[in-house]
């Protein structure tokens, strides 16, 4: 073969390869993003869990974009990686909703102002009712002692029956007094019980202040010092724990505190957790604690400036978060994907013909 020959099935072969890379990047380019997918527990803000057979969509821009069933009690898609999740269009250009049955259905208290792409765990709390159960905190009761009252009513009792007697001598007047002495008796003896009882709450009012909650009464969480969160007759429900998932993210990032509650009571308590940032209330969750027992709860706080957020559960902290800045405007993984697929096989086929034209004396 001659050297023209030879350089013409080079520049051939050049061609063939950069048209079929050129092809290759058109396609990855022409793919969408990835979707962004959600997961994770369901329940009303009063514990209530959305039952299995529940319907939950995502809605952006007023319209569904996905809907998933609940299978398992409380809890919506699979954290597993081929398991069924919430999927909406990172290309959306709007805050993701997300509600029960259709997009006019009782809507979460959480969303997702910017969807990125990425799989996320996403704990949804619906108004209270939606679920059934309770539509809100049960009032406190309290408790009346209509008890050692009845002593006390003696004395006003002796002291109308000795007045008329004394006053009237005759024996006619006796026995007329008879009668109405035993009905004067008999009046006070009847409106004892309502006396009593407000006596008996005029002396709680008078140590207290306030009843004691009855049991299974829904706590809420107070800022008093150490771990504690909540109290009630049965004992107190505590944050022993609270760590973060990641120490550094960038702006719009989202990042998992996750929170660590005991019950160290005597029966079932309903508590309400709050997250705070930077001494901030950013989120709250309800969740409720059997007796003795300790469970996680989770939250997902997205970041949205830069700088350090220090996050805690209640009085517990988790930690602190360094925010910086996103990718910004340049298409950095763009520039990637033509640099490897173009640009290195440009070099490679340069590299052969240089070598042939070499050879050759070119």
């Amino acid at each position: 073969m001659s050297r023209d020959a030879t350089f013409s099935v080079g520049l051939v072969v050049l061609v063939l390869v950069v048209g079929a890379t050129g092809a290759g990047i058109g396609q990855s380019l022409a793919q969408t993003a990835p979707p962004n997918s959600y997961y994770g527990a369901a329940e009303s803000s009063t514990g209530t869990e959305a039952p299995a057979g529940t319907t939950i969509v995502a809605v952006a821009n007023g319209e569904v974009q996905d809907s998933i069933t609940v299978e398992q009690a409380g809890q919506y898609g699979s954290s597993e990686p081929t398991g069924d999740k919430l999927r909406v269009s990172s290309d959306i250009d709007s805050a993701v909703t997300f509600h029960v049955g259709d997009a006019d259905g009782a809507q979460a208290t959480e969303s997702d102002p910017n969807p990125e792409g990425e799989v996320e765990q996403l704990d949804l709390t619906f108004p209270a009712g939606t679920f059934g159960g309770p539509t809100s905190t049960p009032a406190p009761a309290k408790t009346a002692t209509p008890t050692e009252t009845e002593t006390e009513t003696a004395t006003p009792t002796e002291t109308e029956t000795d007045t008329p007697t004394e006053t009237e001598t005759d024996a006619p007047t006796e026995t007329e007094t008879d009668a109405p002495t035993d009905a004067e008796t008999d009046t006070p003896t009847s409106t004892d019980t309502p006396s009593s009882e407000s006596e008996a709450e005029t002396r709680t009012e008078a140590a207290g202040g306030t009843a004691t909650p009855a049991t299974g009464t829904t706590v809420r969480p107070t800022q008093s010092g150490g771990q504690s969160v909540g109290t009630s007759e049965n004992g107190t429900v505590v944050v022993r724990t609270a760590s973060l998932n990641r120490t550094s993210a960038s702006v719009g990032g989202t990042v998992a505190v996750v929170a660590t509650v005991a019950n160290t009571g005597n029966g079932s308590q309903s508590v309400t957790l709050p997250l705070f940032a930077n001494g901030a209330s950013v989120q709250t969750r309800t969740t409720t604690v059997g007796e003795n027992e300790t469970r996680q709860v989770e939250f997902q706080y997205r970041v949205n400036q830069t700088g350090n957020v220090t996050l805690r559960v209640g009085p517990t902290t988790a930690g602190t978060v360094t925010v910086g800045q996103s990718g910004g405007l340049v298409p950095w993984g763009l520039l990637r994907a033509i640099g490897l697929y173009v640009g290195l096989p440009i070099a490679v086929i340069y590299a052969i013909l240089k070598a042939l034209a070499i050879y050759y004396g070119y």
